[in-house]
């Protein structure tokens, strides 16, 4: 079926020049250079080409891969991710952790990742993480430190506790909550509260892996948390295994704001929370009585035990049990930890007002900076008397509290977590690190003797040398039970609010605020939005034109007495009435992340939606930042949409070409990219970063354009502006067998071997650019400056010593993690290896392998008659191909 042109953004239709100001508005200044001043700057544009070839530059760094004396060991561990088990595998050179991978056997990761397992590697790495206690800006010896704890237990235990006050951040670790118990037990006069801005409850959707039909009411399970990797993996096995077999499968998303599962879909349908329960309440109640719940619910019974509904947390929590009663489900708010059965902020924070509280301990976490904002917990905080903060960040909230006490990092921590099925994996130490974890804490607290690691052990009956067991597990509990709540009959429809709605949405890439300090997190852009270092309000383009905003105006938000100021981003697909705005920016203390976007927590209550927000523009412009700033539409064919049986896409052969390319090698590698499978969540580009040293450039030279992402996933959109279809596309190097970049390189720093690869040759590369100028694909990344300088990236024991670390004035760009080619072929007896991208990609997505073996996965996927290549008509003859996407149900519904 015929979707239309693609395009990419809202008035991209105007010409290149008009868009390249827009993006690039400092070099308009170039038109004023006449041409006597154009050859000068050429004359000193060589002599300084020539000057960085002949610069010794920093001999450790110009170290070849292998040169190294390390030694790399595979340790397994488990991640929190939003308070939940994700089980990884940390590579580890020379005892410092370098990459990070899915465990295979873990139920969550299935041996792939996502953006917040990557980034853990470089959150390890934070130079202002503290590692000693902080004394009002102060710092404490260790010894210091245990006593201080030591005099603390004992002084609370002498009187019950009484006065004392404890926060905690919710984590799923059975040792942690039987450390509490045992607090509680010993300190029977003190209180305890738990605080997470984003609830811990894992509302996992059961059965995507054999559905053919999926519903979705406003829930995003293929977007950012700790079930992305599980849902996505699930999805696609099951969409792969009914395609397989011929028959159909289609899911259908109603949602107000876009989002990564709507654009999955086969057909979506824009709507505004009112309508979504409007329809939510007719399938729990009479279908008939609305005709799209009625057409759902006929798809949804037709599917029996293959379909699935989900549903999201805009919608009541009795409609949502109700809907899971009548058609199966996620269970609502099922508990993953009994910290969460403890009262909240709202009650610590009326201790704290009341004159109640002696002494405030704060387990981890940042509630001064997240709390709700109709509860005053950052001004409350005074009324403590004493206060402690123990964590691995100095925060907002460490830094009002007395003392700060170093958390140890998770890394070189031992600890247990329990994962979304309730299965409990041992967390061990992979790292060297110092501080105390808030197991031990509670422990001396309660007065209750023994190590980290003892005390896990004993949360198990194992012994302490049976976590330290890589085969080793605990038995699986049972989750923890909600209470339950009898419905007897749903309550009825709320009248429609007045003025705008505004969803607040967890980040995809800093999450609520957690990752605010990594910069490989604030680097990656928004798969949606395509923004980086910053977030943005949303807005329907319908809104816009109403308002007369464009991207960047700056707006102000009203709800009462509260404002927030943001720049406007017009999405295509968003509900007229509702407007959106992510997590986690607006922080003040967070390293690289300070002072960076807006704080959506300024306006956010206890829900995910605010209703009666006011609009107004303020009439200033904010620049945005954009990771790809400048985007033409070279290739009107760059995605591709075709249906199950369809002839082939591409059947003619290749043209004739000047440059006869030579397979002289027994191996020609390869690369295919599913656009099926592809769901956009940006996990490959930033696995690829964390495998290849890739820089971070910081915020001013991204807004440039000088991003060193070696794999970007281009956004495109076809259909109405008001509900177009979306689909991303990877693009790397295409490995070219007629590769333009080649012949045009001054010194051969870029040469194509003899199993396909096209290679970069950093010590020969002087700078002139001329590869990149002459690739229609644009993956070519130039180092501007030296990078690696900037407290941002990791430092030199951080990286990976398989991989050289570039200099000022060199050229790169995807390379087939070449590294990974060379190991398998020394180390493993010439296997096929797996590149970064490929390893950690939920959905399988990239398939790469020898193309000259008929066998392999690879050659498998470039016969398919959906498999074609990115700007054909240039007769480049790239490696990596793709496949095209599948329509099977022919666009969106408004």
């Amino acid at each position: 079926m015929d979707g239309g042109a693609l395009w990419r953004e809202i008035g991209g239709e105007a010409h290149a020049i008009d868009q390249a100001r827009l993006h690039f508005p400092h070099l308009a200044e170039a038109a004023l250079v006449d041409r006597r001043m154009a050859m000068r700057l050429m004359g000193a544009s060589a002599a300084l080409a020539l000057a960085s070839g002949c610069e010794g530059g920093n001999p450790a760094r110009k170290a070849s891969p292998g040169s190294r004396d390390w030694d790399t060991t595979d340790r397994r561990t488990t991640l929190a991710m939003n308070g939940l088990g994700f089980g990884v595998i940390v590579k580890t050179a020379n005892g410092m952790p370098v990459k990070i991978e899915g465990d295979p056997d873990h139920p969550a990761s299935l041996g792939r990742s996502n953006i917040f397992a990557q980034a853990a590697i470089l959150s390890y790495y934070d130079p202002a993480r503290p590692d000693r206690a902080l004394l009002r800006g102060g710092a404490g010896a260790a010894e210091k430190l245990h006593a201080a704890i030591d005099a603390l237990a004992r002084s609370a235990r002498q009187g019950g506790g009484a006065g004392l006050h404890i926060l905690i951040e919710p984590v799923a670790s059975p040792t942690l909550e039987r450390m509490v118990e045992e607090a509680r037990a010993a300190l029977p006069q003190a209180r305890f509260y738990a605080h997470r801005p984003i609830a811990l409850a894992a509302n996992a959707v059961a059965g995507l892996d054999t559905a053919h039909a999926i519903v979705s009411l406003g829930a995003d399970f293929l977007g950012p948390g700790p079930m992305q990797v599980r849902h996505a993996a699930d999805f696609m096995a099951g969409r792969r295994a009914a395609l397989d077999a011929g028959e159909a499968h289609t899911m259908l998303v109603a949602e107000s704001v876009p989002s990564l599962t709507g654009a999955r879909a086969d057909r979506r349908i824009v709507a505004g929370p009112a309508r979504i329960e409007r329809i939510a309440r007719a399938l729990a109640e009479d279908p008939v009585a609305d005709p799209e719940a009625g057409r759902i619910a006929a798809a949804l019974d037709a599917a029996g035990d293959r379909g699935v509904l989900a549903v999201g947390e805009q919608v009541p929590r009795d409609l949502r049990a109700a809907l899971a009663a009548r058609y199966g489900g996620p269970i609502p708010e099922r508990w993953q930890s009994t910290l969460e059965g403890l009262p909240g902020i709202a009650d610590v924070t009326a201790a704290l007002e009341a004159g109640e509280v002696e002494r405030l301990l704060i387990l981890s976490g940042n509630p001064a900076y997240n709390a709700p904002a109709q509860v005053p917990f950052l001004q409350a905080m005074a009324g403590a008397k004493a206060s402690l903060y123990l964590g691995e960040e100095d925060n907002e909230t460490a830094r009002l509290c007395g003392t700060h006490l170093a958390a140890r990092p998770h890394l070189a921590s031992w600890g247990d977590l329990r994962a979304f099925d309730g299965s409990v994996s041992p967390v061990r130490p992979v790292a060297p690190g110092a501080g105390i974890s808030a197991i031990e804490f509670l422990a001396r607290l309660a007065g209750v003797t023994g190590s980290e690691r003892e005390l896990v052990a004993q949360t198990h009956g194992a012994s302490p040398q049976d976590l330290g067991q890589e085969s080793w597990s605990p038995v699986p509990a049972p989750l923890p039970a909600a209470p339950a709540t009898a419905i007897e009959a749903l309550p009825p429809s709320l009248a429609a609010p007045q003025g705008l709605a505004l969803a607040f949405l967890p980040d995809a890439t800093v999450w609520d605020g957690a990752l605010a300090a990594n910069g490989w997190a604030q680097e990656l852009p928004d798969p949606l939005t395509g923004l980086a270092w910053g977030n943005a309000v949303t807005i329907a383009p319908a809104l816009a034109d109403r308002y007369d905003l464009k991207d960047g105006d700056e707006i102000e938000l009203r709800h009462g007495a509260r404002r927030l100021t943001a720049p406007a981003r017009i999405l295509p697909g968003q509900a007229e009435e509702v407007l959106g705005i992510s997590l986690g920016y607006g922080r003040q203390f967070a390293g690289v992340g300070s002072g960076i976007g807006a704080n959506a927590y300024a306006l956010r209550g206890d829900g995910p939606l605010l209703y009666g927000v006011t609009l107004r523009a303020t009439g200033r412009h904010v620049a945005l930042v954009r990771a790809s700033p400048y985007q033409t539409p070279d290739d009107i064919d760059a995605v591709r949409w075709t249906r199950p049986g369809a002839p082939a896409i591409r059947d003619e052969p290749f043209g004739p070409s000047f440059v006869d390319p030579q397979r002289r090698a027994d191996r020609q590698w390869g690369m295919a990219i599913d656009l099926d499978a592809c769901i956009g969540c940006n996990a490959c580009t930033i696995a690829c970063q964390a495998e290849n040293n890739i820089p971070v450039v910081g915020p001013e030279e991204t807004r440039m354009g000088r991003a060193m992402h070696w794999l970007r996933i281009d956004k495109y959109h076809r259909g109405r502006r008001d509900n177009p279809e979306t689909a991303f596309q990877p693009v790397p190097c295409m490995h070219c067998e007629t590769a333009p970049c080649e012949p045009v390189c001054p010194v051969g720093a870029t040469t194509h071997s003899s199993e396909g690869l096209n290679q970069m040759t950093y010590n020969r590369c002087i700078g002139t650019r001329s590869c990149s100028n002459n690739c229609p694909y644009k993956v070519r990344k130039y180092n501007w400056y030296d990078y690696r300088e900037d407290p941002a990236n990791r430092p030199d024991e951080g990286t990976n010593p398989r991989v050289t670390v570039r200099d000022r004035g060199v050229m790169e760009k995807c390379t087939y993690c070449v590294q990974r080619i060379e190991a398998a072929r020394v180390e493993e007896g010439g296997g096929v290896p797996m590149t970064a991208c490929q390893q950690a990609c939920p959905t399988q997505a990239i398939t790469f392998g020898d193309i000259s073996d008929p066998a392999s996965e690879v050659s498998q996927a470039r016969r398919s008659p959906r498999n074609y290549e990115l700007l054909d008509g240039l007769n480049l003859r790239p490696r990596t191909t793709y496949l095209a996407r599948l329509n099977a149900d022919g666009g969106g519904d408004g």
